[in-house]
């Protein structure tokens, strides 16, 4: 198995340690390392794409394997699905030795092998390429020109001899020819592509090369193994992610979650009796995206909680438009890990890796939906008879910190992470009362905006 020093080594380098190394390798016989690497780590993207790619898909329509049928990489349709199967070979050079007209010659051997043996036509097959090697100027007439069969004869039997070029039968490699893609990536490409997957996650850098470097440990170990040398969609995802059955934040799973613990909040709050004007709720929810920091204040009964709860609800399902993501809490019950605790569960999680720090949960969200504000918090039940003193320590201690941090983020660099609103029984007059000289004296309205309601 490659251990995470054998990623570093062949990732964090310099242009010329880079080359020192290489030749380090190849001179101790140990060249062959960074090909069966890049391998792994290629192997490793396709099937992550090939797995989620459409998170709208519980199920796989194909699975991928490594090393069937003499290729590097396949992907099979699943019984019932339609679709060619897929052969995949991973070339790779350390050097940046470029890819010959003798190269695809070998390549396209390899193909007509793996087809014969399998007892189906070409035609049920797709090919392809993935490299980090760069096309010769011949090797670029073969991918431009040649897909006709009259050219792509002339460039297979070109410098060969008599006797050489009747070991490469034309009318049976043009078809695989014909078919093949040429799929140029090296290592960064391969890591970005699974990164795209983590980010879904939420998951931080050092997460992802950690988890990098158990995926490929992972397809190593499948790939010695004996059988059909399939790759598990569920167990590559958790060796990715970290642990069991992981969601991504993204997924309409994770919006589930979300969606029923608004509602709940609402029911427990409201008894499930109130109503109010959806004109309401839409305003909130659309300050909650132009407003780093929103005042809902009313007299109580009036359905201040009602309004917030259905803002939220309207922000989770307007997905594709900031913030996306939501939680209502109690100011109350608010606490150093309410945030913390929400993300993990929307990533479904036992633990709490972000302990305390909630903004490493805000980085997660983050991750998966980068446009500003990440987040909107609806904080309902401030009291107007104690406001922030009537709170227990901690939630006063949290508020303050919150209404600081959506307030300053967007006055110092211009890109608010939250946007938090505050739900309370207050008067106008009583705002700076509540925040005290956290608020700038004079905030603009593209700094903050007060809605009031009337009881119903």
């Amino acid at each position: 198995m490659l251990s995470c020093d054998t990623y570093y080594f062949f990732h964090n380098d310099t242009e010329h340690d880079h080359h020192c190394r290489h030749s380090s390798l190849k001179e101790s016989g140990h060249y062959s390392i960074a090909g069966f690497f890049f391998q792994l780590l290629a192997s490793a993207s396709d099937a992550l794409k090939l797995y989620f790619s459409d998170e709208s898909k519980d199920e796989p329509i194909a699975v991928f394997s490594v090393e069937k049928l003499g290729q590097d990489g396949v992907i099979r349709p699943i019984c019932g699905n339609s679709g060619k199967i897929k052969l995949i070979q991973y070339k790779y050079s350390s050097e940046g030795r470029m890819l010959g007209p003798n190269d695809l010659r070998k390549i396209l051997e390899a193909f007509r092998k793996s087809v014969e043996a399998s007892g189906l036509p070409a035609r049920d097959f797709e090919f392809c390429l993935t490299t980090n090697r760069v096309l010769d100027a011949e090797a670029k007439a073969w991918m431009k020109t040649g897909k006709s069969k009259e050219k792509f004869k002339v460039y297979l039997h070109k410098n060969l001899s008599v006797d050489s070029a009747k070991e490469y039968r034309h009318t049976v490699l043009y078809p695989i020819f014909r078919s093949m893609e040429y799929d140029h990536r090296d290592l960064a490409a391969c890591e970005n592509e699974i990164t795209k997957i983590a980010d879904r996650h939420g998951m931080h850098d050092h997460e992802i090369q950690a988890g990098i470097n158990t995926i490929v440990g992972f397809l190593n170990e499948v790939a010695r193994s004996s059988g059909e040398r399939k790759v598990n969609r569920q167990l590559l995802l958790k060796k990715l992610v970290g642990h069991s059955d992981p969601v991504s934040l993204t997924s309409e799973r994770s919006l589930g979650v979300q969606l029923d613990a608004v509602k709940l909040y609402k029911d427990r709050e409201t008894q499930r009796t109130i109503t109010i004007d959806r004109t309401v709720y839409n305003d909130i929810a659309n300050a909650a995206r132009c407003y780093p920091f929103v005042l809902v204040q009313g007299e109580g009964g009036c359905g201040k909680s009602v309004a917030v709860s259905e803002a939220a609800r309207l922000n989770l399902e307007s997905r594709e438009h900031p913030p996306g993501f939501a939680i209502v809490v109690k100011a109350a019950e608010l606490g150093q890990t309410s945030i913390q605790l929400a993300v993990k569960s929307w990533r479904k999680q036992v633990e709490n890796p972000d302990q305390t720090e909630w903004e490493l949960s805000i980085a997660r969200l983050r991750r998966a939906k980068p446009d500003p504000p990440i987040l909107a918090i609806y904080v309902d039940g401030i009291d107007e008879r104690h406001g922030l003193q009537g709170l227990p320590s901690e939630a006063r201690s949290v508020l303050s910190r919150l209404i600081f941090d959506a307030t300053t983020i967007f006055a110092t660099i211009m890109c608010r992470d939250l946007a938090l609103s505050l739900c309370a029984e207050i008067t106008r007059t009583y705002v700076g009362s509540l925040v005290g000289s956290r608020l700038p004296r004079s905030p603009s309205r593209s700094r903050s905006r007060s809605l009031s309601l009337t009881r119903c």
